[in-house]
């Protein structure tokens, strides 16, 4: 009586499941915690039911009947097989064994659903820390390397600016040569001409010095990943007019049909309006260079997107990004365009603003027909 009693108990518990198949795949026996996996009734209503039809998906059915077969063909009673099902959301190992002396095989399951999930965690942390490892190293080589370059651009830019300082008075000494000394020339240029080609070099300087210290900002800010700066709300309209009327320049250069929609009344997001303008800056600026013909368009778009969330559309006409470089456009130093000086930070900065936003942002791409960029950033307060 108390060994019935304790076989009872052990078919009984929840995370084992037990069948008992016949050759045919009848069901010869079912322990409840099975039963109740599928939503089936008692012994009495599944015992001698084709098991196949009545719990296997149609996709699994072939599968299921080469590993009854293969249990039956085995002469050791020990499993002939292990395989992983998911039943109502559990995932069951299962192994078979040949009842000895009997034509019956059991298949004896066990819910392996929360092992799996702590090795995926496992398997994640792993991740995460192989990652923290190799960011920790790019970091250390990022500060060094800015900390080393501002120190020749500092120079170079002092020595810009004071150049652009005098350049009046020296354009001035040129305008009075070149009227006492007719077919004077600088260079191979007459004096007219050279005074504009040299103001625009002067300029050219200034601005190549400019954007080697914004690149080392920019590098600079991503190993801090300053997160404070997050705090507070933002008006997505008005983020996207100051880029646009910073970017003027260069979106004139490099397309003539850009296509702005700003959806009215938008509540406001989270984070502040200057991390959501370097959103929009660094979006444009990369669907500009997308382009390879003015007659290609840029479209930005700002619009709800659902209650409590706001969206920004940015989609060029450009010449798209190939499928297997997708998934890599957010990584840090990831870049198609490394030739013509691209570092690959651009999206990175983006994709963490968005992140530590609390929000989403996915890139869907055509080779050869275009790109489109989809950020969903939270409106904090919006849809309660």
């Amino acid at each position: 009586m108390e060994d019935r009693q304790l076989l009872d108990t052990l078919i009984d518990i929840d995370a084992v499941y037990i069948v008992g198949l016949d050759r045919d795949a009848r069901i010869r026996f079912m322990n409840p915690p099975m039963r109740r996996a599928l939503g089936l009734g008692s012994m009495a209503e599944v015992q001698g039911q084709d098991y196949l039809l009545l719990a296997a998906e149609p996709h699994e059915r072939e599968t299921m009947r080469a590993v009854l077969e293969r249990a039956f063909a085995s002469d050791e009673a020990g499993p002939s097989s292990v395989s992983v099902r998911e039943i109502r959301g559990k995932l069951i190992e299962w192994y078979p064994r040949r009842v000895a002396n009997e034509d019956v095989a059991l298949f004896l399951g066990v819910d392996i659903t929360r092992r799996q999930e702590a090795e995926e965690r496992a398997r994640e942390r792993e991740r995460q820390l192989a990652e923290s490892a190799r960011l920790a190293s790019i970091g250390t080589l990022v500060s060094a390397f800015t900390h080393e370059l501002n120190s020749p651009n500092g120079y170079l830019r002092m020595n810009a600016e004071s150049l652009a300082a005098c350049w009046g008075d020296v354009e001035r000494v040129l305008e009075a040569a070149d009227g006492s000394h007719p077919g004077m020339s600088i260079g191979g240029l007459p004096l007219a001409g050279a005074r504009e080609t040299l103001r625009r070099l002067v300029e050219g300087i200034l601005k190549g010095s400019t954007r080697i210290s914004q690149l080392a900002a920019e590098l600079r800010a991503w190993v801090r990943n300053e997160r404070t700066q997050l705090a507070g709300t933002a008006d997505v309209n008005a983020a996207i007019a100051c880029s646009l009327g910073a970017l003027k320049d260069v979106t004139s250069a490099s397309t003539d049909h850009l296509s702005v929609t700003c959806e009215e009344g938008l509540p406001r997001v989270a984070g502040n309006r200057k991390l959501i303008e370097v959103l929009v800056d660094n979006l444009v600026r990369n669907a500009c260079q997308a382009l390879t013909d003015r007659s290609q368009g840029i479209s930005i778009v700002s619009r709800g997107g659902g209650p409590g969330w706001v969206e920004i559309l940015v989609a060029d006409e450009g010449m798209g990004i190939r499928e297997e470089n997708v998934g890599r456009v957010f990584d840090p130093f990831f870049t198609t365009r490394r030739e013509s000086g691209g570092m690959g930070l651009g999206l990175t900065i983006v994709s963490g603003i968005v992140r530590t936003a609390g929000g989403h942002i996915t890139c869907r791409s055509v080779p050869g027909a275009g790109t489109e960029f989809l950020v969903r950033l939270p409106a904090p307060g919006a849809g309660e």
